[in-house]
C-alpha cells in the first residue's frame, strides 16, 4: 500500500450476541498528504454470522507524519450464528491501489448468564444467602423472648472463674 503503514488490531473470538470492534492504526511517513478509504465487506458466510448497521466506507486524511485510527464498531455476532470461523473482510483503497484484509473471528457460544440477567440473579443469590443465615446460624435469636435472656459474661481467661449464675430473668 504505498508507504503507509497499518495495523488492523481486534478480537480473534467472539461470544454469540456480543460486538466485534475492529480498530485500524494509519501512518504516513511520506512528506505530502495521503487519503484513503476503507471497506467493509461481508461475505455471504458473514452475513449469517453477524450484522452490521454502521458505515460501510470510512474516508481518512493524513497529513505528512501523522498516525490516525478508524475503527468500525458494533459489528454483532447473532445470536442464532453457527459456532465457528467467520471472515470479516477489509478492503483498504489509497488512489488506484487496493488491499485487501481477510480478518478471521471465531464465534463461540454464548455467555451462561445474559449481560442482562446478571444485576436480577445477583441480589436475589445474596438475599438467599442472608436468609439461610440469620435462619440457620441465629436459630437462638427467633426463640420467643430469647432477646430478653442476657448474655453469659465474658471472660479472657485470666481471671477466676466465677460461679455461673442463672441466666434465666428473675
Amino acid at each position: 500500500m504505498g508507504s503507509v503503514a497499518y495495523s488492523l488490531y481486534g478480537p480473534s473470538w467472539i461470544w454469540q450476541r456480543n460486538d466485534v470492534n475492529a480498530l485500524f492504526v494509519f501512518q504516513n511517513p511520506l512528506q505530502e498528504e495521503v487519503t484513503l478509504f476503507l471497506e467493509l465487506r461481508l461475505s455471504d458466510q458473514a452475513m449469517e454470522g453477524f450484522e452490521y448497521s454502521g458505515p460501510i466506507t470510512q474516508g481518512v486524511s493524513l497529513l505528512a507524519g501523522q498516525e490516525k485510527r478508524a475503527a468500525y464498531v458494533g459489528i454483532r455476532a447473532r445470536d442464532d450464528s453457527r459456532i465457528g470461523t467467520y471472515q470479516l473482510n477489509f478492503i483498504i483503497r489509497v488512489e488506484a491501489e487496493a488491499v485487501p484484509i481477510e480478518y478471521p473471528v471465531k464465534v463461540i457460544r454464548g455467555p451462561v448468564v445474559a449481560k442482562g440477567l446478571l444485576p436480577v440473579f445477583l441480589p436475589v443469590g445474596m438475599a438467599l444467602v442472608w436468609c439461610l443465615i440469620i435462619g440457620v446460624a441465629f436459630p437462638r435469636y427467633g426463640e420467643p423472648g430469647a432477646w430478653k435472656r442476657p448474655s453469659k459474661p465474658y471472660s479472657s481467661g485470666r481471671q477466676k472463674p466465677e460461679a455461673e449464675e442463672s441466666s434465666e430473668p428473675k
